[in-house]
């Protein structure tokens, strides 16, 4: 790990330039031949990309990847200016494509059972669910969830897994 590092450290000049004009792009594309995400599908849909990471892993690798909570994403409204309630605004059953009305992204989110089942089914094994929560002192840019909601309830969680030997 130490060794690809160091190479990654230097290769980094080449990346950066290049990598930060395609994703000021309107379309985000992918790898070396820059294929549009509108082709590859790779943002977000965890039907797609975590069989796809399953299948990259070497065996006991693991994929930790971290996403907005179950319980965020009941409770936030559909409008852009207004954060997480402290009511249920959505079904928890269900969950899985998010259109928002204010922006043109889309958003994919699995309920806690779903997410596991689809882990399982790819071959990997759950190792841990962390539900993270900001200091007191934290501070964010993101105008969908307060301090104090994200301190008494988890807004963010990661996930670990990993492929068995």
């Amino acid at each position: 790990m130490p060794r690809n590092r160091v190479a990654w450290d230097r290769w980094a000049a080449d990346y950066a330039a290049p990598g930060l004009r395609s994703w000021a792009t309107a379309e985000v594309t992918w790898g070396i031949w820059r294929i549009p995400e509108a082709e590859a599908g790779v943002l977000c849909d965890p039907y797609a990309w975590i069989p796809e990471a399953a299948r990259l892993l070497r065996p006991s690798g693991q994929l930790i990847f971290l996403v907005n909570s179950v319980l965020l994403m009941l409770t936030v409204p559909d409008e852009d200016d207004r954060p997480a309630a402290e009511r249920l605004v959505r079904p928890y059953f269900g969950m899985h494509r998010f259109e928002w009305p204010d922006d043109e992204s889309v958003e994919f989110h699995l309920g806690h059972g779903q997410m596991i089942r689809l882990l399982r089914d790819c071959g990997l094994e759950v190792e841990d669910l962390l539900e993270l929560r900001p200091g007191p002192d934290a501070t964010t840019r993101y105008p969908f969830v307060t301090l104090d909601w994200a301190r008494r309830w988890p807004c963010e969680e990661v996930w670990k897994a990993r492929k068995p030997t």
